[in-house]
């Protein structure tokens, strides 16, 4: 049996910020996402709540908050780390704008989801290994 947990990712929304450049700004975000269980079922319109201390912006705190259905010990901490890793590679600011993609890209708006599709898959971890 096939162990491969399939992630597609398709936009990322900022539900809430206090970015003023300075110590302590934040960002609240929502990661929307389909999921492809080892079984083949495909679950869609999923999301993971992202908070994100942006000072320093490179290397700030990002923590992945998943819903509950989805705190399964098979594949729990390799899906926060996906959606981590994908929020990362494509969240920056610019002073006190967010933005997705590189520097002067437009700026994230609060509740609308920006599109930016990707993919990741891993193993799920078996349940009953010794």
């Amino acid at each position: 049996m096939q162990n491969r947990v399939e992630v597609y990712f398709v936009a990322i929304e900022i539900v809430g910020q206090q970015v003023f450049g300075e110590p302590g700004d934040q960002v609240d975000s929502v990661v929307h996402f389909a999921l492809r269980y080892p079984d083949g079922r495909l679950e869609t319109n999923l999301m993971a709540s992202v908070w994100h201390a942006i000072e320093p912006v490179s290397s700030g705190a990002v923590e992945v908050t998943l819903p509950a259905s989805f705190r399964c010990p098979a594949y729990e901490r390799s899906l926060e780390r996906a959606v981590e890793e994908y929020y990362r590679r494509r969240v920056g600011v610019d002073g006190t704008l967010i933005r997705l993609g590189k520097k002067g890209a437009s700026p994230l708006i609060i509740g609308v989801p920006m599109e930016s599709a990707a993919s990741a898959e891993f193993e799920a971890e078996p349940l009953n290994a010794a």
